[in-house]
């Protein structure tokens, strides 16, 4: 039984859960991307397996196609999320329903899961991003229960993630007139097995516990992309080359996954009710907001979604053109860096310090570089010629 093909495959995990053997088991591919494996002496055949595959029938919504930029009304809201605070306004409205919620959190080793939350404590630790492909574990089997027991669900992750989520309810002949999905315009997932690299690595050359990391800090402003380490100590560190190594291998397109580089899902629209983002582009057609703190742009999908976020009370919302907001982002498939397999090639025989002195600069001389341009930044600053 072949489900789909090794390019194709996001990892959502919906025919593990749809396989009523339990012939199916998530695995980490050699670049730490899980993927399932079939025990052929329990498959039956029955074919559930690609029925529910979503890149074998990617489902787009066709709905309410609406536009708008977000500032959540609480300064401190906005600065510990990586834009606006939207996430945060639209799960409060599902909690405060007596609703529940679903996001990506960092575990206690730093894996990358999805988690249910009933409160805003739980809720919390799913703000910001994570650049690093998630596991969306059991949550398939739990968003399944929420929805039969009549509980409002919020459910947020890769437009992949919510059409195997939505693919799975619809085998299962769930109702989900109660479910509302959030998706997030994306770059691409990088590899958890590097991410775990960059953890380990960074807690061996400091010889420290990392006990936070903040993808995409607001240290120094929202228009520039900062990595935060929070120590045991309670030390950070950003803005060293140490910190951002992963970073520089994300956006070199090394070590995103290879269905990425395929994904049906990277057009306008989504498989979500709602898709939200960083609102690049916001300081040439809406200059009056940008305040270097963050804006959301949220892109509504469907009634249900749109009617959710011109509900929200907590938030200053403006309409704005969906095309021209949708230039400035990404909407086309992540292309893999022509280097990629000559990168993973290095990565099996030399391991993650020789591939990110290689390819994201981390020598001595990429790291007197890159502390030359921390220096000419702060002269700009200082000058009023560059933003905080």
């Amino acid at each position: 039984m072949k489900i789909t093909t090794h390019e194709k495959c996001v990892g959502c995990g919906a025919c593990k859960h749809i396989c009523p053997k339990s012939a199916i088991t998530m695995k980490a591919d050699e670049e730490g991307f899980l993927r399932p494996c079939i025990d052929e002496t329990l498959c039956v055949e029955c074919g559930l397996c690609q029925k529910v595959c979503p890149v074998e029938s990617v489902g787009l919504l066709e709905g309410e196609k609406k536009a708008y930029a977000l500032k959540h009304k609480a300064e401190s809201t906005r600065q510990k999320c990586t834009s606006g605070g939207a996430f945060i306004a639209l799960s409060d409205a599902i909690l405060q329903a007596g609703g529940v919620v679903y996001g990506v959190i960092y575990d206690e080793n730093f894996r990358a899961v999805h988690a249910r939350a009933e409160d805003a404590a739980g809720r919390d630790a799913m703000c910001g991003s994570k650049y690093v492909q998630s596991d969306p574990c059991d949550t398939f089997l739990q968003v399944a229960e929420d929805l039969k027991q009549g509980k409002k669900v919020l459910y947020s992750g890769t437009s992949c993630q919510i059409d195997g989520l939505k693919h799975y309810l619809k085998c299962k002949n769930a109702d989900t007139e109660k479910l509302i999905t959030v998706s997030l315009i994306c770059h691409g997932v990088p590899s958890p097995k590097l991410w775990q690299d960059h953890i380990a690595n960074i807690q061996t050359k400091r010889k420290k516990t990392v006990a936070a990391y903040f993808n995409r800090c607001k240290v120094r402003g929202w228009h520039e992309h900062n990595e935060c380490i929070t120590y045991a100590d309670g030390k950070k560190e950003y803005y060293t080359k140490l910190s951002q190594n992963h970073k520089d291998l994300f956006y070199g397109h090394y070590s995103i996954r290879p269905s990425c580089s395929v994904c049906a899902y990277a057009a306008d629209p989504s498989a979500a009710d709602i898709t939200i983002a960083d609102y690049w582009g916001v300081q040439y057609l809406m200059p009056q907001l940008d305040d270097n703190r963050g804006v959301s742009l949220v892109l509504t999908n469907s009634e249900k979604g749109d009617t959710l976020v011109q509900s929200l009370q907590d938030v200053n919302l403006w309409e704005t053109d969906r095309e021209k907001a949708l230039s400035h982002n990404h909407t086309k498939p992540c292309k893999p860096n022509p280097r990629r397999k000559e990168f993973w090639e290095d990565y099996r025989t030399h391991g993650y310090n020789f591939v990110c002195a290689k390819y994201a600069q981390d020598s001595f001389k990429g790291r007197i570089l890159y502390g030359g341009k921390k220096r000419l930044r702060a002269i700009l600053v200082k000058l009023k010629l560059k933003p905080m």
